[in-house]
This record gives structure tokens, C-alpha cells and sequence, in this order.
């Protein structure tokens, strides 16, 4: 993130400490990222929408981060004023809230913000209560600039915009929407008639004298260039799109066709092969996607052990999952074993192996499954365990479909 040549910013030094420059060298910025923040900061008169489609560990985040701190730093975004952040889960919004704290709480602590930003999460049963914002947040929210974190199902209900607006009142300056393409067609309806709604109701003097900016991300969106039109004739406003890559390490894959097999002879080359990869690659961080929750427990408790390996599914407790996850960010557990839930968007660190216990039901999972791997540049691998003749074909037809024919 060159910040010099980008962003004109005075204090280098705060800002590099920010974004845990190790070696003092000047952060360089992806030409995705310098292409998209150049769009923003063009777009200053008319409603403006941006969509940034990038793959995994491309720094999509960070382009909403870094042109806030702008905004913030150049006092263009005043007290009272807020963005809307986006998400299509409860879990993925828990992950980011902890991530846009380090950021706002970072910059003000080092001095590279004069007031405080605060950071709120809204959403579910918390945003039909009543008050909707208890007075001591709300005082808050109206004396510093706020990030307000909320879920795609909350959002695309009008009666909790109007409520925000009433309480509030004030009115987003920024609304962000991530994992764009994680949503059905039928929730990305939805989520653009509130978009919609929005536009129509607040982006026209003289309720609103600042031009309100939308910013989506994607990972794995196809057909950009097509979503690009469609949403500009939807929202009617100038809709623009940035295609960019991320920095990945070199990766292999390997496909083990069980589909001929039957389940207690898959069952033990399953065990099989853990038990190689643990004996094999103490050292390395290996993820795990069973099929199902039982699976899931039989690798953690039979195959694996509680040692070495963590479990992440959807019905623990928070505080375990949260406690899962810890563990294996700092390396006190080697394998995490999970069905779903780390499909989306969590940076879980440096992931070395991705094992499939067979498929996920779209590419689209596939590829986010695929995203937890070889986000810090070192090499990976998947391993495709095989389990029908469905997914025999499935996975040839997905690997040609990206380009790549497996021999």
C-alpha cells in the first residue's frame, strides 16, 4: 500500500504501523486497489456505486478501510455521520467487527485520528429492540463518527432503515456490501430492493446534501461485466466495476476417487490419509470440511484428538467457536475441522491444506472453501476426497469450467 502515491497522506509512519509493516518498506498497493480508491475519491457529486471483484486475501477490505481513513482524516466525515457495513452472516460480521476495531481504534491510539470512530453492531433480535440503539450507544454514535455492522436479512428490511434514520437522525454516508456473490438470486433480490429503497429515500436534496457511495466486493463473481449493467439499470446511478487478482502462493491438487468404494472402506482411507498429513506435516495448518456434523465428530474425536485439532461447527456455542478459531490462528491446534460455517470470508491464517470430505453442492462454495488457503503467499494444497460418482463428475466439470483439466 504505497500510501505516498496514493493517498497523500503526511503521517506514513502511523498509518504503516497500522497495517503492521514488519521491515519500515512502503506498503504497495494492488493495482485493483489503487484503481478502486481512485474511483472513489472521483465520484465526490452524484450517487455512486462501486463493485470490486477480487479473489481471496486481495485486499478488499482494506480499500474500504483505507479510503475511510481519508474521509475521517480530511474531517469529510463528520460526527454523526456513519456507514453501513453488510454482511451475510452473523458469523462472517463477528469475524470483520473484531477486524474494523483494530483498524479505527489502531488509527486513534496512534494518533493518525484526532476523535474516535466507534464501531457498533446491529442486527436480528438486537435491532427490533426497543430503544433500538440504547441511549448510552446512541450517544456515542451521535458525537463520534460510527461503522454500524449489520446482517443482509436485517438490512433488506425497510422498517430497520427507517428506524436508523428515526433514532439516529442521520442518515449513511457509505453503505458497504461484502461477499456479494455469496447470496441467491432470490436474497440478492431482496437485499437490492433495500438498496433501492435507500436510494429513493434519502439520496435526493434536500434530505441528503452528500452524494451517498456504495461499495460491494466479491471474491468468486462471474459475468461482472453483465452484473455491472444489470445493477446500474436497478438502482438507476452510476454503477462502476474493478476486476483485480490477489497475491497467492503456487498450489496443487490432488483428487482420491473413493466414488467406487464402499462407506466403511471410505471411512478408512479417510483415516488413512489424516492420519499420514498429521504424521507427515506436524507443522503445517490443515482444514477440514466433512460432510456433515457427524463426520465432523468422528475426524475430531477418532481420527484426529483433541490435541492437535480443533472443531468448528454451527450449533456449538459462540465462545467455543470463537475459542476454536483462536487456537488455531496461534498454532496450539494443527487441524480444524469444520462443515460449513469457515466457508465465508474468515481470514484463519496461514492455511497451508484444504482437505474436502467430499463436495460442497456449488463452485461457488468450492471456491470459498478454496479462498482459506494461501492467503500469505506460501505454497498450498488441496486434497478432493471423492465420495460418489456425482462428485467424480462434479469436480472434472468444475476444474475444466476454471480452466484447468485434471490428469
Amino acid at each position: 500500500m504505497c500510501i505516498r502515491d496514493s493517498l497523500s497522506w503526511s503521517d506514513k509512519d502511523k498509518v504503516m504501523a497500522l497495517f503492521g509493516d514488519q521491515n519500515n518498506e512502503p506498503l504497495k498497493l494492488y493495482q485493483h486497489q489503487h484503481e478502486a480508491l481512485r474511483l472513489l475519491e472521483k465520484s465526490t457529486i452524484e450517487p455512486f456505486c462501486l463493485l470490486l471483484a477480487s479473489g481471496m486475501a486481495s485486499g478488499k477490505t482494506e480499500v474500504a478501510i483505507l479510503h475511510l481513513l481519508k474521509l475521517l482524516k480530511e474531517k469529510r466525515l463528520e460526527p454523526g455521520g456513519h456507514v453501513v457495513v453488510v454482511y451475510p452472516t452473523r458469523e462472517l460480521l463477528n469475524e470483520q467487527y473484531i477486524r474494523w476495531k483494530f483498524y479505527f481504534d489502531g488509527a486513534y491510539d496512534l494518533g493518525y485520528l484526532s476523535s474516535k470512530v466507534e464501531v457498533v453492531k446491529l442486527y436480528g433480535e438486537l435491532a427490533k429492540t426497543k430503544p433500538f440503539i440504547y441511549q448510552s450507544e446512541k450517544e456515542k454514535i451521535e458525537k463520534w463518527p460510527s461503522i454500524v455492522l449489520t446482517t443482509a436479512a436485517t438490512f433488506s428490511d425497510p422498517r430497520w432503515i427507517n428506524r436508523l434514520d428515526k433514532e439516529l437522525t442521520v442518515i449513511p454516508s457509505l453503505i458497504i456490501f461484502d461477499e456479494i456473490h455469496f447470496y441467491s438470486a432470490f436474497d440478492l433480490t431482496l437485499l437490492l430492493e433495500g438498496l433501492r429503497f435507500v436510494f429513493e429515500s434519502y439520496s435526493k436534496p434536500p434530505i441528503y446534501d452528500r452524494p451517498l457511495k456504495v461499495l460491494m466486493f466479491s471474491a468468486t463473481m462471474g459475468g461482472l461485466d453483465e452484473f455491472t449493467r444489470n445493477l446500474k439499470n436497478y438502482l438507476g446511478i452510476e454503477v462502476r466495476s474493478v476486476k483485480g487478482e490477489p497475491v497467492r502462493g503456487k498450489g496443487f491438487a490432488y483428487i482420491v476417487n473413493l466414488s467406487n468404494e464402499d462407506e466403511r472402506f471410505q471411512e478408512s482411507c479417510i483415516k488413512e490419509i489424516l492420519e499420514d498429513y498429521k504424521r507427515r506435516f506436524s507443522k503445517d495448518k490443515t482444514l477440514v470440511f466433512a460432510k456433515n456434523r457427524r463426520e465432523a465428530e468422528l475426524v475430531y474425536e477418532k481420527f484426529l484428538g483433541w490435541k492437535i485439532a480443533a472443531l468448528h461447527i454451527g450449533d456449538m456455542e459462540e465462545r467455543e467457536r470463537k475459542q476454536a478459531i483462536r487456537h488455531f490462528r496461534k498454532g496450539e491446534r494443527k487441524f480444524m475441522i469444520t462443515v460449513k460455517t469457515l466457508e465465508v470470508g474468515l481470514d484463519i491464517g496461514d492455511v497451508s491444506r484444504i482437505i474436502h470430505l467430499g463436495l460442497p453442492p456449488t463452485l461457488n462454495d468450492f471456491m470459498q472453501r478454496e479462498g482459506r488457503i494461501g492467503r500469505r503467499g506460501q505454497e498450498f494444497e488441496s486434497i478432493i476426497v471423492v465420495r460418489d460418482s456425482g462428485e467424480a463428475k462434479k469436480i472434472v466439470e468444475w476444474f475444466r469450467g476454471v480452466g484447468y483439466e485434471p490428469t
